[in-house]
């Protein structure tokens, strides 16, 4: 060959020149975009339950040259209606105002795939404690509130495919000696055995099927819960600090101001309240500084409820509303 380069013959067979590696990448690539696409449309949201489907086939054809048309009758059928539901406790709501009782939270969904109701029952186990009824929380802020969050009207719940909803089981009587505190969720269309159906019963005239759960679920709050929550009926005292120096820092330093804030929470009306705070060892108080929820209140026993000096501030609140009562005054670091 003269030290040329030899010669290679060629022949095109289209792509069975391409290497044998490429053509797998090539073959998983189209694989896998398949699956993908197959995946999406599962991933796709269930049909909605009473939704109607229709499909009608034609039928074409040549007669004398001509092109003919016929339609089938119209097959339809309605999807059908699963009932799940779900119940799960929440945290203990907080104490009804003006009662001796409680109020325990759940949160109630409906893992159907239509718009069902479901009927409420709550039970207080235990001597000295009984459900009084079921509220709904309207405000949606997960706390019971007596003025707001009403009794659901025949404890009945109506939630749509997919929904959840937090309701409030109100206990009376002694909740530190309630055992337990349990709410219990039953589709009205059905319940029982998985897969049983009640024909016509669903969304838009189709069948109603129970699914996995039952739809029929309990959730229950212990007694340990209950026993704190019963222990927050009481009225409490929250006090906090800050510190603040002619420079702007916030380090404790002789002439550094320190300011007390005092929240006083009252579950319910409670009678005869007086908040007193004696002022600390190598501190003094700051004339003019005691304050009612904002107010300014005199150093002075006079007519308003606050008296200070450098033993001690004392406010007499009397008979005090439920809610709560932000004292705040100030030392002075010696």
């Amino acid at each position: 060959m003269n030290g040329a380069e030899p010669l290679v013959a060629t022949r095109n067979f289209g792509s069975s020149l391409i290497p044998t590696a490429a053509k797998k990448l090539a073959v998983w690539l189209v694989a896998f975009g398949l699956a993908i696409a197959l995946s999406s449309a599962q991933a796709r949201a269930a049909t909605t339950a009473g939704t109607v489907i229709s499909n009608t086939a034609t039928l074409s054809f040549d007669i004398a040259g001509m092109r003919h048309t016929v339609f089938s009758n119209t097959a339809s059928l309605i999807i059908a209606e699963t009932l799940d539901v779900s119940v799960d406790t929440d945290a203990p709501s907080g104490p009804v105002p003006e009662r001796e009782e409680c109020a325990v939270g759940f949160v109630v969904a409906n893992h159907g795939s239509g718009t069902e109701t479901f009927d409420l029952t709550a039970q207080a186990e235990g001597p000295g404690a009984s459900v009084v009824h079921i509220a709904g929380d309207t405000d949606g802020s997960r706390v019971y509130n007596a003025a707001i969050d009403k009794p659901l009207a025949n404890s009945q719940l109506t939630l749509a495919s997919g929904a959840s909803a937090h309701v409030f089981a109100v206990v009376g009587g002694d909740c530190a000696k309630a055992g337990s505190v349990r709410l219990r969720a039953l589709a009205r269309t059905g319940s029982g055995v998985p897969g049983t159906v009640f024909p016509g019963q669903g969304d838009g005239g189709g069948d109603a099927i129970v699914g996995k759960t039952g739809a029929d679920k309990n959730g229950t709050v212990t007694g340990t819960k209950l026993r704190l929550l019963a222990k927050s009926v009481e009225p409490s005292l929250t006090k906090s600090q800050s510190v603040e120096t002619s420079d702007g820092s916030d380090t404790a330093s002789a002439g550094a101001i320190v300011t007390y804030r005092l929240v006083a929470a009252f579950p319910r009306t409670t009678a005869d309240v007086e908040i007193e705070d004696p002022i600390p060892a190598g501190t003094a108080y700051v004339p003019g500084s005691l304050t009612l929820d904002g107010a300014t209140l005199s150093d002075a026993g006079d007519d308003d409820p606050g008296r200070a000096d450098d033993s001690s501030i004392l406010v007499g609140l009397g008979e005090v509303a439920p809610g709560t009562r932000t004292i705040v005054f100030k030392v002075r670091i010696l």
